[in-house]
């Protein structure tokens, strides 16, 4: 058995929203357009950068959409600052409390998995330069045997290229394999697509589905409705063109990952894995 994690809000707040891009938003200040109001100048630039991030989604420039060095300067230059702003460096120096987190159910997990999975890989859409300074501040990055992202395989999820690279590392068939994240359209999606079984984290679980199996609440009357709707809140999720009904429900759900052994002994259960 293998398992792949997704990271940010399923293991890890990373330092961008609190720490990178209020830095970058104060460099930037003094050339923000005057009739930007005062109150509004850092909301202002921080739009500036996820549109940026939105355009290269929607135009199926998906390395570079993760590539904040890339976008952050753009804008950047875009205002007539002549320098260039460190992006990958801001991210180490906040690589720090208060700045990042992990959240408190991920170690358990990882630990738990640790001892009964025969890898454990963690995937991401952020570049590795941008998250294992976060993971190794975190003491997590020691559960892993490897992790996969656009900066190390030139692919991003759902797209099946990166996760044929984890499958060839883990070296096991897919139906061997455990996708958890909190990503309908790239998570579920991509885990989907590659054939391995799917359990999307959600923290906010609507009350209605409270009291059932995890593994039991995609057959439920209204799921569907409830994905559907919440992928039109994930961010340019029609960028990636997706089968919603075909490709983005889970095979479980849950509402935090103290709840992975009781799926994972499910599966073995039911014979859908095999410890090692």
């Amino acid at each position: 058995m293998f398992v792949v994690f997704d990271l940010d809000r399923v293991l890890i707040q990373n330092p961008f929203l609190f720490g990178v891009f209020p830095e970058v938003a104060r460099v930037l200040r003094p050339y923000v357009p005057a009739g930007v109001p005062a109150e509004e100048w850092r909301t202002w630039i921080v739009v500036r950068i996820y549109e940026r991030h939105r355009d290269l989604l929607m135009a199926g420039d998906w390395v570079a959409s993760s590539d904040w060095d890339g976008i952050v300067n753009h804008v950047a230059q875009s205002l007539g600052f002549a320098g260039a702003l460190d992006v990958t460096g801001l991210v180490r120096a906040h690589a720090r409390p208060p700045y990042i987190a992990a959240y408190p159910d991920a170690a358990p997990a990882l630990a738990w998995l640790r001892a009964r999975a025969r890898r454990l890989y963690w995937i991401s859409n952020g570049f590795a330069r941008y998250q294992l300074p976060v993971m190794e501040a975190l003491g997590l990055q020691n559960y892993f045997d490897g992790y996969f992202a656009p900066d190390t395989h030139d692919a991003v999820k759902p797209h099946k290229e990166i996760y044929d690279a984890i499958l060839a590392a883990a070296g096991e068939p897919a139906r061997k394999g455990v996708m958890i994240g909190d990503s309908l359209t790239t998570d579920v999606a991509g885990g989907r697509r590659a054939g391995l079984y799917t359990i999307w984290l959600d923290r906010t679980l609507n009350p209605v589905f409270h009291g059932l199996n995890p593994w039991d609440i995609p057959h439920s009357q209204l799921f569907t409705q409830y994905v559907e709707d919440m992928i039109r809140r994930e961010f340019a999720y029609e960028a990636y063109r997706l089968d919603v009904l075909g490709e983005c429900i889970p095979d479980a759900v849950i509402t935090d990952l103290t709840q992975v052994p009781a799926v994972i002994d499910h599966l073995i259960a039911c014979s859908r894995l095999q410890v090692s």
